[in-house]
């Protein structure tokens, strides 16, 4: 019995040694991390370049403009179609003409090495849980109140490819 018992105490010894040190090595984030979601000024969202973070600022101001929101769900620091989006189609100046003119850029970003504000993250996995995304990257066209247009993927590296299957989701 008390081998047993010996044993048990260095296997326990062992554990604990192994995960305090292990937690040492975690280092929070360099910088303060908001409780709030970003609003960003100014022509954000509508520029074709600057995309808006927040899900009501996104909402209100396609209710002032009438143009739809383009909702991006990406993993930006991990995933390797949301990245190629990202420069081959959302990067080009065709879409960016485009985008200015037709639609609200909207954000939402599911990083894995980038910190992220927790009302920001806490925004995205919600509206990840209530328009049922499953994969990355996921374009969902939503009207000012949120309903669903139409939805959309990485199609194809053609800006012009993918513009045409944008408008033809949004019936334009």
């Amino acid at each position: 019995m008390k081998k047993e018992t010996l044993i048990f105490l260095l296997v326990a010894g062992v554990t604990l040694f192994a995960v305090m040190t292990y937690s040492s090595r975690i280092t929070p984030p360099t910088e303060a991390v908001s409780n709030e979601v970003r609003e960003l000024p100014g022509d954000a969202g509508i520029d074709g370049k600057t995309w808006l973070l927040s899900f009501d600022q996104a909402k209100q101001l396609s209710e002032s403009t009438g143009r739809p929101i383009l909702a991006d769900f990406t993993g930006s620091d991990w995933c390797g179609w949301c990245i190629r989006l990202d420069e081959e189609i959302f990067s080009h100046p065709v879409f960016q003409k485009w985008a200015s003119e037709k639609v609200i850029l909207l954000k939402l970003d599911y990083p894995q090495k980038t910190p992220q504000p927790p009302a920001e993250a806490k925004q995205n996995q919600t509206l990840m849980s209530v328009y049922r995304i499953s994969g990355f990257p996921t374009i969902l066209f939503l009207d000012a109140k949120g309903t669903p247009l139409g939805r959309s993927g990485y199609i194809s590296d053609d800006p012009r490819e993918w513009i045409a299957d944008a408008q033809g989701k949004l019936g334009a």
